[in-house]
C-alpha cells in the first residue's frame, strides 16, 4: 500500500483514508485504486495497492488510470461552454450541424437536438455502433449511426449509450473547426485548470495502472478484451469515454465542477445541473452529461465509468461543497469497491448515508411483475427474464449473442437474481453483482403489457415472439 505523500498544489494524502482503501483492495481482490476527496477548501488524495501485477509499481497521486465514461462530463462542458457563447442551442438540430448524422430513419434523425444527445434521450441505440471498431476518424461516426437500432422517438426516452457523444464531438469539431481534442482542452479542461492524456504516446512515460480481470484464482493483467482488441482509446472513442488522468486530476476536474472552490462560472454549471430530461435506473433525471441522484435528501451529480479492467466513479454534491472520487484497475468487482468507498467517505465526511432501495420479494409482491418474464434485446447479450426457484424473486440470465467476424462480443457474465421494487422496476438483488441495488425499469403499453425494460441504463426491447401476460 502506497504511504501517506504530500502533493505539491494544495492536495494531501490522509493515512486514514489510505488505510481504508488498503483495506478495500484486499477485501475485493483488486491490484489497486485510488481516491479524492473535495471539501469547501481541500482534496486529500490516498493511494493503495499496485499498478500492474506483472511489473508492479505501488499506485501513487500521480498514476494514470482510463477515466472511461466520466470524459462524457468533460465533453457535455465543453458543448455548455458553445451554448453560453452562443455558437449553438440545446435545441438546436444536430444534423442542421453535422450534415452526415444518419439513422435507420431519415426523420428521426431529422428530430435529434443537441440536448437530446447530451441526456441520453436521441431514441438510438448508442452501443451497436461500435460493435465493429469505427478505426476512422471521429468526424466518420455520425455516418454510421444508421446501424443502429431506432428505441423511442427522439426526446421520448432515456436510454444511455455511447455514440450520441461520439456525434457530438463531431459537432464540436464542426462548430470549432478544430480537432476534438483540442477543441475539448481549450473549452473545458484548461478553464478547469487541469489537463487529460488521449492516448498512449501522451502517457508513455508515466506511471500507467493496468487493466486487471478477476479471475477464481485471482485478477490477472487483462489484454484484447475492448471494443477493438486494444488499450489504446480509438479517435471514435475520445468524445465518450478516452480520457485518461490520475485521480489528482479527477479530484480537480470534480472541485471545478461542484465541490470545494470551484472556478468554473455559476452559469455554466447551472446549465450542467439543470434537469433537462427524465432518467432511468438509478439516475432520478439527466443534466447534461450528469446523472441527478439524491443522497439522504441531498442533490448529487453523479457519472461513473466502466472499461474492461477499469472503473471510475464521481460524485458531487453542490450544496455542501463536497465530492468524492475513485479510480480501481480491477474488473468486474471494481464498482463494488467504489461503492462502499463512496459510501464510508459519504458516511464519514458529509454525515449522509446512501443505501440502496429496499426490495419487496413476497411471493404476492413479485405476482404484480409477472409480465416481466421474457427475452429482451440488448446490443451485447439477450437478456432473458425468467421465474425464480426463490419465491417471490425473477432471475436475468445474459446469453451472448452469435458471434460475427469482426464484432466484439463482451462477455455474459453470471445469472443475476431481481426482485420487485415497485409496480414499474425490479432492482438487482444479489450482493455478489456489481450492480447490486440497481433498478430495472418496466416499461409498459396502455394496457399494460410489458414492451421494454431498462437493464443496466438501456432500453432492451421484448422480443416479439415472447408470451406477454398483463398485470
Amino acid at each position: 500500500m502506497a504511504g501517506p505523500v504530500t502533493v505539491p498544489g494544495g492536495v494531501d494524502v490522509v493515512g486514514e483514508l489510505a488505510d481504508l482503501l488498503g483495506d478495500l483492495v484486499e477485501r475485493h481482490s483488486v491490484p489497486g485504486a485510488a481516491v479524492a476527496v473535495i471539501t469547501a477548501d481541500r482534496l486529500d488524495v490516498a493511494c493503495a495497492g499496485v499498478t500492474n501485477l506483472e511489473q508492479p509499481l505501488p499506485i501513487d497521486p500521480d498514476t494514470v488510470f482510463q477515466l472511461a465514461s466520466i470524459t462524457k462530463t468533460m465533453t457535455s462542458t465543453a458543448v455548455a461552454r458553445l451554448v453560453l457563447d452562443g455558437a449553438i442551442d440545446l435545441d438546436t438540430r444536430v444534423a442542421e450541424v453535422v450534415p452526415d448524422f444518419r439513422l435507420a430513419s431519415e426523420e428521426h434523425a431529422a428530430g435529434v437536438r443537441v440536448v437530446d444527445l447530451l441526456t441520453h434521450h436521441g431514441g438510438f441505440d448508442g452501443d451497436e455502433v461500435f460493435a465493429v471498431p469505427i478505426r476512422g476518424p471521429l468526424a466518420s461516426v455520425p455516418s454510421h449511426c444508421d446501424s443502429c437500432r431506432l428505441l423511442a422517438p427522439p426526446g421520448d426516452a432515456f436510454s444511455y449509450g455511447n455514440a450520441g457523444y461520439a456525434v457530438l464531438g463531431a459537432l464540436i469539431e464542426h462548430l470549432t473547426g478544430e480537432p476534438f481534442i483540442e477543441a475539448l482542452r481549450r473549452l473545458a479542461l484548461a478553464p478547469a485548470g487541469i489537463d487529460a492524456a488521449f492516448g498512449a504516446e501522451e502517457i508513455i512515460t508515466r506511471r500507467v495502472a493496468v487493466a486487471h480481470l478477476y479471475t477464481p484464482d485471482g485478477p490477472v493483467v487483462q489484454r484484447g478484451l475492448r471494443w477493438h482488441g486494444g488499450w489504446d482509446p480509438l479517435p471514435s472513442e475520445a468524445p465518450s469515454g478516452g480520457a485518461i488522468a490520475s485521480i489528482t486530476t479527477l479530484g480537480r476536474w470534480q472541485a471545478t465542477i461542484g465541490g470545494g472552490d470551484h472556478p468554473l462560472p455559476s452559469k455554466l454549471r447551472e446549465l450542467l445541473f439543470t434537469h433537462w430530461a427524465g432518467g432511468g435506473g438509478f439516475a432520478e433525471a439527466m443534466g447534461l452529461g450528469w446523472m441527478h441522484l439524491t443522497v439522504n435528501g441531498q442533490a448529487a451529480v453523479y457519472h461513473r465509468g466502466d472499461y474492461p479492467g477499469y472503473h471510475s466513479d464521481a460524485l458531487c454534491i453542490p450544496s455542501l461543497g463536497f465530492a468524492v472520487a475513485g479510480f480501481t484497475n480491477g474488473g468486474p468487482v471494481g464498482p463494488r469497491l467504489l461503492r462502499d468507498l463512496r459510501r464510508h467517505v459519504l458516511a464519514h465526511d458529509a454525515g449522509l448515508e446512501e443505501t440502496d432501495p429496499t426490495p419487496d420479494t413476497s411471493a404476492d409482491a413479485l405476482r404484480t411483475v409477472d409480465s416481466v418474464v421474457g427475452t429482451y434485446d440488448a446490443w451485447q447479450a439477450i437478456v432473458h427474464v425468467q421465474p425464480s426457484t426463490r419465491d417471490g424473486q425473477l432471475r436475468l440470465r445474459l446469453e451472448p449473442r452469435p458471434a460475427e467476424p469482426g464484432r466484439y462480443q463482451p462477455p455474459a457474465g453470471p445469472d443475476t437474481t431481481l426482485a420487485r421494487l415497485d409496480e414499474h422496476r425490479l432492482i438487482i438483488n444479489d450482493p455478489n453483482s456489481p450492480a447490486h441495488g440497481h433498478p430495472i425499469d418496466i416499461l409498459r403499453d396502455p394496457d399494460g403489457a410489458t414492451t421494454a425494460i431498462r437493464w443496466n441504463l438501456r432500453l432492451c426491447p421484448r422480443r416479439p415472439d415472447t408470451p406477454n401476460t398483463t398485470r
